[in-house]
């Protein structure tokens, strides 16, 4: 079974980076300036991915079930809270260049999707290119405490926040259906108790 493609993040910048050049200098296509944004993020979203995925199950390990079920695991809303949420925090000093870059280019992958009525230029579009870069850069060359951190931090505000959530709701839910079962049963046997007994007639 092959591995996964570890090159997704190079190659999205390398995508984004054409587009860029291609996307016309008088009148740049808006279709493609949208696209550089698109690329730009999702470049740094697959490396983010794959750092969680190396931190907590190991580069060793990337044709195991483990390590992509941390990458499946990974959420772009999740993602983005812990970002936010490690911004804040002194002693993540040393990713802030990530944890506040992700977030604005999440915003700017956003906007460029539904926001039709704004134009982007190509200064819009350089920008978010040199974010990811910057972004990627931050991370590649963060600590391994810094990376668990933040590692941990998404799954917990993610996945594992609502694997938990669905846990407690089965267990209410089943619950719910036992006590629901029992009541039925009483109910049946106080009225069984407080029938009259029928006698057989003898011919």
């Amino acid at each position: 079974m092959p591995g996964p493609d570890t090159t997704l993040p190079n190659q999205g910048l390398e995508v984004a980076r054409l587009l860029y050049e291609q996307s016309g200098s008088v009148r740049p296509k808006q279709a493609y300036l949208r696209s550089v944004q698109t690329t730009a993020y999702y470049a740094v979203f697959h490396f983010l991915v794959q750092t969680c995925a190396d931190t907590l199950v190991g580069k060793s390990h990337r044709n195991r079930d483990a390590w992509n079920e941390i990458c499946r695991s990974v959420t772009h809303s999740s993602a983005k809270k812990a970002c936010e949420a490690l911004a804040k925090q002194k002693s993540m000093e040393a990713i802030k260049g990530f944890t506040e870059e992700f977030p604005q280019l999440q915003d700017a992958r956003v906007d460029s999707h539904y926001d039709t009525l704004e134009r982007l230029t190509k200064f819009d579009a350089a920008g978010s290119l040199r974010q990811a870069q910057r972004a990627i850069a931050t991370l590649r060359g963060a600590s391994p405490e810094h990376k668990i951190d933040l590692a941990v931090r998404i799954l917990a505000s993610g996945a594992a926040v609502n694997e938990a959530r669905n846990k407690a709701d089965k267990r209410r839910a089943d619950a719910k259906k036992k006590a629901s079962r029992t009541s039925r049963m009483r109910s049946a046997k106080r009225t069984k108790v407080g029938q009259p007994q029928r006698t057989r007639k003898r011919n």
